[in-house]
């Protein structure tokens, strides 16, 4: 949770989520009139100039002589680039990254126009707009994207920032800080929470200026302009867990502090003059999850029935870069605390638990095949599971299954774990479109407690939605 913290004096700008709509809003009516104006413009210059691959010029009268499918033109290029995740905040725009993706998404355009055009039996329309549509296309949207970025971003001066808290989640959030190169922070120093005694001088590289009874002074003295806070209410975290996993569901609510108050949203309930939150603790109507179940029984079955070629594509691919078996079987811990055995394709080296024992994987694993990093970053690892869901033991969305010798020691660590047992684990989730293999459990655990507090069909689609980018574009292991 962040406030932001504007300096004594100065105006408070846009908050982030206004200037991201803001961001978003801009690309979107750049792409758009780009997308038109490309198309537009192949036929004009078609009409005027020869190519080195046309004998002639095309004649002017050809544009009013075919069908235009600007209602598929415009929507389809704006959902390509939404899963080519090329409406992702500009902040994390990087130029070389991020131009490959535009070149890819607009191929696939173009590519799909010219086959609905090919069965739609269009002869008519001149093939030849194709390339030069692509070519103008890449070329304005990618200026487009750079001068954007450029002008919106790189010119915002990075905001200075505080982190409250030395605990585990607040030494993970400065690692994160300091290795993003995308991130428009610039971190300051760290503050010790009431509860923290640590007597280090310097956490994660930044340095220790006081505890948080010092904030004013060094909010104003340093000019910080964003305060994040990570250090939980111990007694609070450790005791709501528990009242909600009880057997009898009861009714929850907090009096909140001050701080609560000012970032936090308040039902229409109070005692009195006293103002409490309210906090839910059952699972959304049981005919929501009777959908999500017979949706996840219908999905996987086609998809199980369609994929059959890559099934054996990935499967020849483990076969023949590395010795071992083609699928790799794991006892994990399912709803309820119920055992299954989960099925994906290895990735990994024969026996790679031999020397360590049970140990998590990383980015930078040595025992990962190479073949194996590859699925992994497409996810492509976790077809197999379509046959869990099949069995009933795992959901399309829902927290990661995690082996019994780990959920043993998260539950004894952090607080809420058990929590996560209250629903069917699944292929994808919160915590893996916003985190990766080596996010660490204290993060992934509010996570998956943020969806379970929040399930809908609705939040479930836009999860799968969100991993189809993920899959498409390979951005990242998640």
């Amino acid at each position: 949770m962040t406030t932001e913290a504007p300096q004594a004096g100065k105006r408070r700008g846009l908050s982030r989520s206004t200037r991201t709509a803001f961001d978003q809003l801009l690309l979107l009516v750049g792409d758009v009139a780009i997308a038109l104006a490309s198309y537009l413009a192949a036929f004009w210059l078609r009409s005027n100039f020869t190519f080195f691959i046309f004998d002639d010029v095309m004649p002017a009268h050809r544009i009013y002589d075919v069908g235009h499918y600007v209602w598929l033109l415009i929507p389809g290029q704006v959902v390509i680039f939404y899963f080519f995740g090329l409406y992702e905040p500009l902040d994390a725009f990087q130029v070389r990254v991020r131009l490959r993706p535009i070149v890819a998404a607009i191929t696939l355009e173009t590519i799909l126009l010219a086959a609905f055009y090919f069965f739609l039996r269009n002869v008519p329309f001149p093939r030849s707009i194709f390339p030069i549509f692509w070519l103008l296309n890449c070329t304005f949207i990618g200026a487009f994207r750079t001068l954007s970025f450029l002008v919106l971003v790189k010119g915002r001066p990075k905001k200075k920032t505080i982190v409250v808290g030395t605990s585990t989640v607040a030494r993970n959030l400065l690692k994160q800080l300091s290795e993003s190169r995308m991130c428009r922070l610039e971190v300051v120093g760290v503050l010790r929470a009431p509860t923290e005694n640590t007597d280090e001088h310097v956490i994660c590289g930044f340095p220790v200026l006081g505890d948080i009874s010092c904030a004013p002074d060094i909010i104003e003295e340093l000019g910080v302009d964003e305060v994040m806070i990570a250090s939980p209410n111990s007694w609070q975290q450790d005791f709501l867990p528990r009242l909600m996993s009880s057997s009898r569901r009861s009714h929850v609510s907090v009096i909140p502090s001050d701080y609560e108050v000012l970032i936090g949203r308040l039902q229409d309930f109070r005692i009195s003059d006293v103002p409490l939150i309210e906090i839910e603790s059952a699972l959304k109507p049981t005919f929501q999850l009777a959908i999500k179940r017979v949706a996840d029984g219908i999905l996987s079955l086609g998809l199980l029935l369609a994929l059959l070629p890559v099934f054996l594509l990935v499967g020849l691919l483990v076969k023949i870069t590395s010795r071992g078996p083609v699928f790799y079987k794991q006892e994990r811990i399912g709803k309820a605390g119920k055992p299954f055995r989960i099925i994906k394709f290895r990735t990994m080296t024969p026996d790679a638990e031999r020397a360590t024992g049970p140990v998590l994987s990383n980015s930078a694993d040595s025992r990962i095949t190479t073949i194996g990093r590859i699925l992994r970053k497409t996810r492509l690892d976790e077809l197999p599971q379509l046959l869990n869901i099949i069995k009933g033991e795992m959901s399309f969305v829902g927290p990661r299954p995690e082996r019994p010798v780990f959920v043993e020691e998260y539950a004894q660590r952090i607080p809420g774990y058990p929590q996560r047992f209250a629903v069917l684990p699944g292929i994808t989730g919160l915590a893996q479109i916003h985190g990766g293999y080596a996010t660490i459990p204290e993060i992934k655990i509010k996570y998956d407690l943020g969806y379970i507090q929040n399930f809908s069909i609705w939040l479930d689609l836009f999860i799968i939605m969100e991993t189809l980018k993920v899959v498409l574009v390979g951005d990242g292991s998640r």
